[in-house]
C-alpha cells in the first residue's frame, strides 16, 4: 500500500501546483490596476479558472489525506514539497519569468530543508495527551502572527515592496494552515480519549475559521507576487508552525534530543533561506496579458478643443405654388455664352424669350 500512497501524494502535489497557477492568473487579472492590489472576490466567484483551481485544491487535499491514511507521515509529508518544484518548473518554462538555472538552487534548498525538517521532526515525535489550554495558546500565538502579516501585506497604504508583501501574506497563509493541522490533531486526540465533547466542536469551528483565513492570505499572496514564491513559503511555514506548536505546546517534543533539535533548526533555516532566495530570483508579477489591439492606431483627439462643424446653409421657407415669391435663378457672372456642350440644362428666362 505504500506505493499507492506515494502515487496519491505525487498526484496531490500536481493538483496543488495546477491550482496555484490557475488561481494566481485569475487573482492577478482581478487585482491588476487597483491601488491596493487586492483581489476582487465577486469577480473571482464568476471566474472559471479560479473555481477550477479551488476544486483542484480540494481534490489535492483529499488525495493527500488518503495518502496519509495508507502510509506513515515520514513518507508522505516530504513529498508535499514537490508542489514547489512543479510550480517553479511550470512557470519558468511557460511564462518565462526567470531562467531555470538561476531558480533551481533556491528550489533545491527549499525542498530539501522542508522535507528534511518534516522527516526529522516526525521521526522523533512522542505522542502524548493534549495539555489543558494548549489549543487556546496555539490560537492566540498564530492569531498574533497573522495580525502582523496582515499589517505588512494587506494594509491599504503599505510602505513595503511587492516581494515583502507577498512573503508576508504567504507567511500568514502558512501559519493558518499549520494551525489547522494542530487543531485537527488535538481534536482527534480528544475524540479518541473522551468522545465528541464541547472542546471538539470549538476545535472544528476554529479549523473552519483558520481555513478561511489561510485562503484569504493565499489570494493576497497571489495578487502581490509570483505563485512559486507563495507556494514555497506556505510549504515551509506550514510544517514549521505545525511541528513547532506540537513540540512546544502539545508536549510532543519529549523524545527530541539536542542533536535532533539542532538538525531541525538547521533544516528550517535552509528552507527559509531558499524561500528568500526564490523571492529575490523570480521577478514580481507584472501586468496580465492583454489581447493585441488593432493594427490601426486611433487618431488622438485633443481634449479641450471643440471639433469644427461645417457651416449649414440658410433655411428658406417653402414657396407656395403659383406665388410670385418663388426664387429666380441668378445669371452666371461669366460673359461667355454657353454652348450646346456646356449649356446648363436649365434655360434662363431672357434667352428663352430671344429664341422665340
Amino acid at each position: 500500500m505504500t506505493e499507492v500512497a506515494v502515487a496519491l501524494a505525487i498526484a496531490a502535489a500536481w493538483c496543488f501546483a495546477a491550482a496555484a497557477r490557475l488561481q494566481h492568473h485569475a487573482v492577478r487579472e482581478s487585482a491588476y490596476g487597483r491601488r491596493t492590489r487586492s483581489p476582487q472576490y465577486r469577480r473571482l466567484l464568476r471566474d472559471r479558472r479560479w473555481l477550477t483551481g479551488l476544486l483542484m485544491t480540494g481534490g489535492g487535499a483529499v488525495l493527500h489525506a488518503a495518502a496519509l491514511a495508507l502510509a506513515p507521515l515520514t513518507v508522505i509529508q516530504p513529498l508535499g514539497v514537490l508542489a514547489v518544484v512543479i510550480t517553479a518548473v511550470w512557470n519558468t518554462r511557460v511564462d518565462r519569468t526567470a531562467r531555470w538555472r538561476s531558480v533551481w538552487p533556491a528550489v533545491a534548498a527549499t525542498t530539501t530543508g522542508a522535507g528534511a525538517f518534516a522527516g526529522l521532526a516526525a521521526s522523533r515525535v512522542a505522542p502524548t495527551g493534549v495539555p489543558a489550554g494548549a489549543e487556546l495558546r496555539a490560537v492566540l500565538l498564530v492569531a498574533g502572527v497573522m495580525v502582523l502579516c496582515a499589517a505588512i501585506g494587506v494594509r491599504r497604504r503599505s510602505e513595503w515592496g511587492a516581494r515583502v508583501r507577498s512573503l508576508a501574506c504567504a507567511t500568514g497563509a502558512g501559519a493558518a494552515f499549520g494551525l489547522v493541522s494542530v487543531l485537527m490533531r488535538a481534536g482527534f486526540q480528544h475524540v479518541a480519549a473522551e468522545g465528541i465533547v464541547a472542546v471538539v466542536v470549538i476545535d472544528a469551528v476554529a479549523v473552519a475559521a483558520a481555513l478561511v483565513a489561510g485562503g484569504w492570505f493565499f489570494q493576497y499572496a497571489y495578487a502581490t507576487g509570483p505563485p512559486e514564491v507563495a507556494m514555497a513559503c506556505v510549504t515551509v511555514i506550514d510544517p514549521l508552525v505545525a511541528v513547532g506548536t506540537g513540540l512546544v505546546l502539545l508536549g510532543e517534543g519529549a523524545g527530541l534530543g539536542l542533536a535532533s533539535a539542532l538538525g531541525s533548526a538547521a533544516c528550517a533555516a535552509l528552507a527559509l533561506s531558499g524561500v528568500i532566495a526564490l523571492s529575490l530570483t523570480v521577478p514580481p508579477s507584472g501586468p496580465p496579458r492583454q489581447r493585441p489591439a488593432s493594427a490601426v492606431p486611433a487618431r488622438p483627439t485633443p481634449r479641450n478643443t471643440p471639433c469644427p462643424t461645417p457651416p449649414s446653409p440658410p433655411l428658406r421657407a417653402p414657396a407656395r405654388f403659383g406665388s410670385s415669391s418663388a426664387p429666380t435663378p441668378t445669371r452666371p457672372t461669366s460673359t461667355e455664352r454657353p454652348t450646346s456642350r456646356t449649356a446648363s440644362p436649365t434655360a434662363w428666362p431672357d434667352e428663352a424669350t430671344r429664341s422665340m
